[in-house]
């Protein structure tokens, strides 16, 4: 006969092979656990269940409620030495093993302090990007469709090599007051999306969380961007670059297809943007080239190269991957009724 005692409320462990219970999750049960261990009839019971189990079947025979003696024992093995030697020494083994992780989870769960930054590095990306899942074959030259960027994209600026400043975009770095990376809050950032509803640019405009539409016609590929319902047009009828050309957030773009390769050439930029979400200036002499490829029906590669003789000590280049939604359509978003950003921090 084996009597199993169970504490009130104890959090049972999932099985974390499911997928259905997140690290952090597991180790917060786990130190709900460990508090049950430590009550000392459980803590008892658990590091002699032999020894409970042979007197219990030595007692049945002797006594005519085995259930009693059973919580009678087990109250006398709690407070003997042996045992309570036995349960402090599994606690603080327990406790040893398991607190690194627990304080670096709860370490997670603090805010990050958003004092000004001290020529700190641009934040990394919280996990590498996923890669393309093979779909479909697909005609490449068919870009349509609602692209969204593949996890691990996005967020506050590029993966990959971090850009090389020229002095002067060195300078205006240290002058920008980003808050997407914690530096500063809202109240202090000089972002200019954030503080007066400016254009993204390009290419900052595919970090911004939402999705964009691709639609080709046979003078242009428009694409449609969900945040402010903004459009690109690039014109493929055989446009050229304006030469008096009128500088703008979003520049000028004409296309062409090299092979498989939707080439995408910009210019005509203002200096109103930032290239990315941390603060990266560029000037009106940025020249961007966006390189778009369909590998497959499920994906879209973009590689991007940006020159600015005036910022940058050399062209940065880039990726971002894109997964197709096809049962997706881009809604309204408009950075003006989200203009208290202030009220997101509350």
């Amino acid at each position: 006969m084996q009597i199993v005692r169970i504490a009130p409320n104890a959090p049972s462990f999932k099985n974390r092979g499911s997928g259905s219970v997140s690290d952090k999750t597991f180790y917060q049960q786990l130190a709900a656990r460990i508090s049950i261990f430590l009550e000392p009839t459980l803590l008892a019971n658990s590091l002699c269940p032999w020894r409970e189990r042979r007197r219990m079947r030595k007692r049945e025979v002797q006594i005519g409620n085995p259930i009693e003696h059973i919580s009678i024992r087990s109250q006398q093995l709690a407070r003997s030495p042996e045992t309570m030697s036995r349960q402090w020494i599994f606690a603080i083994l327990l406790l040893c093993a398991v607190s690194p992780v627990l304080a670096s989870l709860f370490a997670q769960d603090q805010a990050p302090a958003n004092s000004p930054r001290q020529g700190a590095a641009a934040p990394q990306q919280m996990r590498r990007p996923a890669p393309p899942v093979p779909g479909p074959p697909h005609d490449p030259h068919d870009l349509t469709g609602v692209w969204d960027g593949r996890r691990g994209y996005g967020g506050s600026t590029f993966g990959g090599q971090k850009p090389e400043l020229t002095e002067w975009g060195q300078q205006q770095f240290k002058l920008a007051k980003a808050s997407n990376g914690g530096e500063y809050t809202l109240k202090e950032t000089n972002d200019p999306i954030l503080t007066k509803c400016l254009p993204p640019g390009t290419p900052r405009i595919y970090l911004q969380p939402v999705p964009m539409q691709v639609v080709q016609t046979p003078k242009a590929v428009l694409l449609l961007y969900e945040y402010d319902h903004l459009v690109r047009y690039v014109f493929i009828d055989g446009h050229k670059h304006p030469e008096d050309i009128t500088p703008t957030y979003m520049g000028h773009s004409i296309g062409r297809w090299d092979g498989d390769i939707f080439v995408v050439d910009t210019v005509g930029f203002n200096d109103k943007t930032w290239l990315d979400r941390i603060g990266h200036a560029h000037s009106d002499q940025l020249h961007v080239i966006e390189r778009f490829h369909r590998l497959d029906q499920n994906n879209l590669e973009l590689d991007i190269t940006m020159e600015d003789a005036k910022a940058l000590a050399k062209p940065w280049d880039v990726h971002f991957g894109f997964s197709l939604h096809a049962d997706w359509d881009i809604m309204e978003q408009a950075c003006t009724d989200n203009a208290a950003f202030i009220n997101f921090e509350k």
